[in-house]
C-alpha cells in the first residue's frame, strides 16, 4: 500500500504514511525503514525532516 501510494505522489513524510494507514509514527518508520533498507525506497533528510522516494521503477 505504501508503494502504491507513492506511485503518485514523489515525496512523502511519516506522518502521511500513518494517516494512510491510520497506525502510529512509530510503526511507520519501521516499515520505512525496511523498505529504506531493501532499496525500493531513498531517505533523505534527518529526524523530523526526512522525506521519503520511490527508488524503484514502476511498470503501468
Amino acid at each position: 500500500m505504501i508503494l502504491e501510494y507513492m506511485r503518485t505522489h514523489n515525496t512523502v513524510r511519516n506522518h502521511e504514511i500513518a494517516e494512510l494507514l491510520h497506525i502510529g509514527d512509530d510503526r511507520v518508520r519501521v516499515l520505512l525503514m525496511l523498505l529504506v533498507d531493501n532499496g525500493l525506497l531513498l531517505a533523505k533528510g534527518n529526524k523530523k525532516e526526512r522525506t521519503y522516494t520511490l527508488n524503484i521503477p514502476f511498470e503501468d
